[in-house]
């Protein structure tokens, strides 16, 4: 995809603050998107097995880590707090970040007990699952396989209990990538859209690359965009929060022509 302002540009100093959301979501659907196109395939190698195994579980984890980021970008971004304050913010848990942001923007808290929010509490516990690991007791078979002792682990473990996928990540396929990049966009909605009522500027100017130069200055979702398209081909998924991020590129004059 190519990104660029309607008339020549020009080279000019300035900086970029970066957002880890325009790496982690672009990540999340790109990895799903190859993922799945080679799950469709009729015949498929032990190494293509393998790689839509990977695939799906670098999509998990974008997605798990998307959430970690959306509310350390709403403190960093969002509110303005003396800075002792904001590191000690910075270090409370997930949803408690998420509260602390709401409550100093004016907004109603959300409720954790409705089935987004829970969901999305699934996923921020399968990111603590992984940065903190501990010894889980598994079933699993020893086979033997040309003179070497194998281990094969019982992969009909517990699931988690609202996003309905498998705990143990060597388990998880396509298919849980697409619940989980839903309940990642549905979240995204109702925290951005219902809840803090935010206007596309508004979404933008928490989540998304800033520019500061002589040519340029604002917002910049290119790769965003790019991942929102092909939410939207592939799967049929139109978060509205990141439809407004297009909206907003597109009011201020930023060109996108994708590659699809």
């Amino acid at each position: 995809m190519i990104a660029s302002s309607p008339s020549t540009p020009e080279m000019s100093p300035g900086m970029v603050y970066r957002s880890p959301i325009e790496v982690l979501i672009p990540d999340a659907v790109f990895a799903l998107h190859r993922a799945l196109s080679i799950d469709r395939e009729d015949k498929k190698s032990h190494e293509d097995i393998e790689e839509t195994s990977f695939l799906s579980r670098a999509s998990i984890l974008s997605c798990a880590h998307t959430v970690e980021a959306i509310a350390n970008c709403c403190l960093e971004r969002g509110v303005k707090v003396p800075g002792r304050l904001l590191r000690k913010v910075s270090r409370w848990p997930t949803r408690e970040k998420i509260d602390f942001y709401l409550h100093e923007v004016g907004k109603p808290q959300l409720d954790w007990g409705q089935l987004f929010a829970q969901r999305i509490s699934d996923l921020i516990d399968l990111r603590n699952n992984y940065v903190h690991p501990g010894f889980t007791p598994q079933g699993a078979t020893v086979v033997v396989a040309g003179g070497a002792n194998m281990i094969e682990p019982d992969l009909r473990g517990p699931e988690f209990n609202f996003l309905k996928i498998p705990k143990d990540p060597r388990a998880w396929k396509p298919a849980h990538g697409v619940i989980v990049l839903r309940a990642l966009t549905d979240f995204l909605d109702q925290l951005f859209i219902d809840t803090c009522a935010l206007d596309s500027n508004g979404v933008a100017r928490l989540i998304c690359d800033r520019i500061d130069s002589a040519s340029m200055n604002g917002v910049f979702a290119g790769a965003l965009y790019d991942a929102c398209y092909r939410m939207k081909a592939n799967w049929g998924l139109e978060p509205r929060c990141m439809q407004s991020l297009y909206a907003e590129m597109v009011s201020r004059g930023v060109r996108f022509e994708s590659g699809q």
